[in-house]
């Protein structure tokens, strides 16, 4: 995905373009935490799919792109604090679209793919860690590992972030609610943790759950805690907040 956000109007705006998209932003915070990372993605044929991979290759990420023919690369645009999702490319991925996935110790499924790619990426793993995050799909992905905003854990379940894991661990290996400024909520095999960032930021946090999940399944792919891992994951989403930037600063 591209990002773009605007604010002001005429002559006097201000109009700010990065790359984006769950997977990427996944991709890029797992590489800055010692990963070999790749992206497997959907784009158009077009300027933003080109940049898109340019601004990869120079992270040192990998790219596994479909080009989507007669389609764009999707875009999402924030004017004023008011968001637009145009989703391109990424609402035409197909079973037929998805390559093979390589084999790797984790694989992040973003939850904004319709529904028979994300089931086809899952079923199609091979990965010590196979995790989705939850976006726009209902009921939530059935991977062994979940994660989810506070809000869309509340929608789901009616219970606060804390029951919610509990209930969602019941049901998955591991499940993680995100809290924003509170931190996170994780449930592994039965056992809970609760983590909050050292410091709380008021910049822009768009990606920093993208940010949090990437970490903390390094982390537990390494060999870590589940407590050493969501605090992992915390300290990393706080630092896109810092930054107010999705990826991280070079």
């Amino acid at each position: 995905m591209l990002d773009v956000f605007a604010s002001g109007r005429d002559h006097d705006a201000r109009i700010l373009v990065r790359p984006g998209g769950s997977a990427a932003n996944a991709a890029v915070w797992a590489s800055r935490c010692g990963a070999d990372a790749t992206v497997v993605g959907f784009v158009g044929d077009d300027l933003a799919g080109r940049a898109l991979l340019h601004e990869l290759e120079a992270r040192g990420v990998r790219s596994l792109f479909s080009i989507v023919a007669g389609e764009r690369t999707g875009t999402t645009l924030a004017v004023d604090g008011h968001r637009r999702v145009d989703r391109g490319a990424n609402a035409q991925a197909s079973l037929d679209l998805l390559p093979d996935l390589p084999a790797a110790d984790i694989m992040l499924v973003s939850g904004y793919l319709p529904r028979a790619a994300t089931d086809a990426a899952i079923s199609g793993a091979r990965a010590q860690w196979v995790a989705a995050s939850v976006g726009i799909s209902d009921p939530p992905p059935s991977a062994p590992a979940l994660f989810l905003g506070e809000e869309r854990a509340k929608a789901l379940t009616g219970l606060d972030a804390k029951a919610s894991a509990v209930m969602l661990g019941r049901r998955h290996r591991l499940a993680c609610v995100t809290r924003g400024r509170e931190g996170a909520v994780a449930v592994l095999d039965g056992q809970v943790e609760i983590a909050r960032p050292p410091e709380v930021y008021a910049g822009d946090a768009t990606g920093a759950g993208d940010a949090l999940a990437a970490a903390m399944l390094v982390a537990l792919a390494d060999g870590a805690s589940l407590l050493e891992a969501v605090n992992k994951g915390c300290r990393v989403g706080a630092l896109v907040a810092e930054s107010s930037n999705a990826w991280p600063v070079p």
